[in-house]
C-alpha cells in the first residue's frame, strides 16, 4: 500500500491454499487489501486497484450475480460500509500491476503470511524494485490519477470536498489528505520545453518577474525561476505553500530567485505587475462562474507589455467539477474583450500520457484596452 506521494505504508503477501480460479483469488486480494487499509492506516479515502474488471463490478453492484461469491463480496462491502471512510475499486491493467504479481509469486513461493512496514525486507530481495515501481507517477495508482475527470475516483473525492466558489477549505482538506491528482511530482513538461526555447523574459542582464497562480507543489514556478527571472509561486492553500517551501528551501534560502505566497489570486496585492504569468490547471479548476474575473486579474497582474501563457486542459463531458469543462473559446470569450490577444497556440506534444490530445499551450500578449 503506498501513499498517493509513492511512500510505501506496507507491504503484504498471503498464501491462499483454496482458490477455484482467478476472480475469487482478486476478490479474497480486495478483502485483505481493504482490511489492511482500515486496520493498519487512517487514511481517509482509499482506492483499491484490481485487474480483474468483473471483480471491481461485483464490489460496487448492488446485483449479486454470481452467487458463488456473494459472501465474499458483501464482506467487502459490509467493511466498507461500516468504516465511514471513502474506499472505492478500480479497474488497472494487468501491465501496471506488476508490484502485486511479485509479491503473489514471492506468496506461492513460500508459504506464509508477511506483512512489513515500508517497501519489504531483504527475505524479498526486490524491495528496490518495489520502490522504484511506487513513485510518484510511475505505480499503477498514479498513472490512473493522472487522467483529471470523473472516471477518475480521486478526482470524485476532490469535488466532495470542493464545492462552491468558496473552495479554499476544501483545497487544504485536499493536500492534507494528500489528494492531489493534479500534481505530477515533478515540473510539467512544457514547462521545461518553455525554459529550454529561449523564448521567456529575463536574461541579458535583466530580470523579469514571473508569477504562477495556484502552484501547490512549486514544481513548475521552480523551474520557470534562475536565469534572469524571479517567480512568485501563490496559492490559496496554506498546506501547499508551506510544503513548497520545505521542498525547496534548499534552492533559493535567501529568495533571489523565487517565493511561495500563501494568499487568495483573486484579492492579493503584489507591490509590482508581472512580465509574465503562467497558468496551468488553474483555470478549469475554478468554478466558470469566475472565469471573467479570472480574466480581469490576469490583466491587472501583467505590466502593460505582459504575457500570459496558458496551458489550457480542454476536458469536456464533466457534469461538474473541478475540473470544469473547458474550451479555447472559453479563454477567448474572458480574455479577448481585455485587449489580450493570441500569439501563438498549438498542441502540447509533451503532455503526459493521459492527457495526450487534451493540451493546448497558448501564448498571449496584453494589448491595449
Amino acid at each position: 500500500m503506498a501513499a498517493y506521494t509513492g511512500a510505501i505504508i506496507y507491504t503484504a503477501c498471503r498464501k491462499t491454499f483454496t482458490c477455484d480460479n482467478g476472480l475469487e483469488a482478486e476478490l479474497l486480494a480486495c478483502r485483505e487489501g481493504v482490511e489492511l487499509a482500515l486496520h493498519r492506516t487512517q487514511l481517509p479515502f482509499v482506492v483499491v486497484e484490481l485487474d480483474c474488471a468483473e471483480a471491481v463490478m461485483m464490489t460496487k453492484s448492488p446485483m449479486q450475480n454470481r452467487l458463488k461469491y456473494t459472501a465474499l463480496v458483501q464482506d467487502i462491502k459490509g467493511m466498507i460500509a461500516e468504516s465511514m471512510r471513502e474506499i472505492v475499486s478500480a479497474h488497472i491493467s494487468h501491465s501496471h500491476n506488476k508490484v502485486a504479481h511479485g509479491l503473489a509469486a514471492y506468496g506461492r513461493c513460500a508459504p506464509r503470511i508477511a506483512v512489513w512496514f515500508g517497501p519489504g525486507t531483504n527475505e524479498i530481495g526486490w524491495g528496490s524494485a518495489i520502490h522504484r515501481q511506487q513513485q510518484p507517477y510511475q505505480s499503477a495508482y498514479s498513472m490512473a490519477t493522472v487522467l483529471l475527470d470523473g472516471s477518475n475516483p480521486a478526482v470524485v473525492r476532490v469535488r466532495q470536498l470542493i464545492d462552491g466558489t468558496e473552495s479554499s477549505d476544501g483545497w487544504t482538506r485536499c493536500w492534507e489528505e494528500g489528494l492531489t491528482p493534479w500534481d505530477l511530482g515533478e515540473p510539467t513538461p512544457a514547462v521545461v520545453e518553455l525554459v529550454k526555447s529561449g523564448t521567456l523574459p529575463g536574461g541579458g542582464g535583466t530580470t523579469a518577474t514571473v508569477l504562477v497562480p495556484g502552484c501547490g507543489g512549486g514544481y513548475d514556478a521552480v523551474a520557470l525561476s534562475g536565469a534572469g527571472r524571479f517567480v512568485v509561486g501563490l496559492d490559496v492553500c496554506d498546506a501547499a505553500i508551506q510544503k513548497a517551501r520545505q521542498r525547496w528551501s534548499s534552492i533559493s534560502p535567501d529568495g533571489n530567485f523565487i517565493a511561495f505566497v500563501n494568499a487568495d489570486f483573486f484579492t492579493w496585492e503584489p507591490p509590482k505587475p508581472f512580465h509574465l504569468i503562467f497558468d496551468y490547471t488553474f483555470f478549469c479548476a475554478i468554478d466558470p462562474s469566475l472565469r471573467s474575473a479570472w480574466a480581469r486579474r490576469m490583466y491587472d497582474l501583467l505590466r502593460p507589455d505582459g504575457e500570459l501563457i496558458t496551458l489550457m486542459y480542454l476536458v469536456e463531458g464533466q457534469e461538474s467539477g473541478p475540473p470544469f469543462n473547458a474550451t479555447v473559446l472559453d479563454y477567448e470569450e474572458v480574455l479577448n474583450p481585455l485587449g489580450f490577444v493570441i500569439v501563438s497556440i498549438e498542441d502540447n506534444g509533451v503532455a503526459v500520457e493521459a492527457r495526450k490530445g487534451m493540451e493546448k499551450m497558448a501564448r498571449w500578449k496584453k494589448m491595449a484596452n
